[in-house]
């Protein structure tokens, strides 16, 4: 049975009188079942690749129409600053990917009942230079690559999925 599904799409325009052609859809997946039902929780993969698709996008959105509002005849300029400000926010940008990323790590293991924590929400958790699940016990893992050795495979694997994910949709929406 395929999963039950509640999606919102907000479509935006690129700049205040764009026309219909020119907006952008931004997608939140508000509630999927049964990957949001306990013990899979909040936010599902779905939902946390759509989360940073639409973040993602309305970054851009946003920089677009205030250079677009700001040097309506220079295009150039626009291009320009637009660009160079989206570099800039590139950061962001990569905070709310890497949320998404971890997020569909802890999604696998949600699903057979592991606790973990999402290491961007806790600073002191990047001394090693990188962020990562955590809380997670040696047991749990253990217990999963026994029971379900597919399912540790997907486990390692799902961030970059996820990472995939997140393209696929940004490829959809603009191509």
């Amino acid at each position: 049975m395929p999963p039950l599904t509640l999606l919102a799409t907000l479509a935006v325009p690129l700049a205040t009188a764009a026309p219909a052609a020119e907006r952008v859809p931004l997608h939140l997946t508000l509630f999927e079942a049964p990957q949001m039902v306990a013990p899979a929780g909040w936010p599902s993969m779905s939902a946390s690749a759509d989360l940073a698709a639409s973040v993602d996008r309305a970054v851009v959105l946003g920089l677009q129409t205030a250079w677009f509002e700001a040097f309506p005849e220079n295009e150039g300029l626009r291009t320009g600053l637009g660009m160079a400000s989206v570099g800039a926010a590139s950061f962001g940008l990569f905070l709310v990917n890497g949320w998404a990323h971890e997020e569909w790590h802890r999604a696998v293991m949600r699903h057979r009942d592991i606790s973990s924590r999402n290491g961007i929400y806790h600073p002191e958790a990047w001394s090693s230079g990188t962020i990562s699940v955590d809380h997670v016990l040696d047991e749990d893992l253990a217990r999963l690559k026994a029971q379900h050795p597919a399912e540790t495979v997907r486990l390692m694997s799902s961030g970059m999925e996820a990472e995939q994910a997140i393209v696929d949709r940004l490829a959809d929406d603009l191509f």
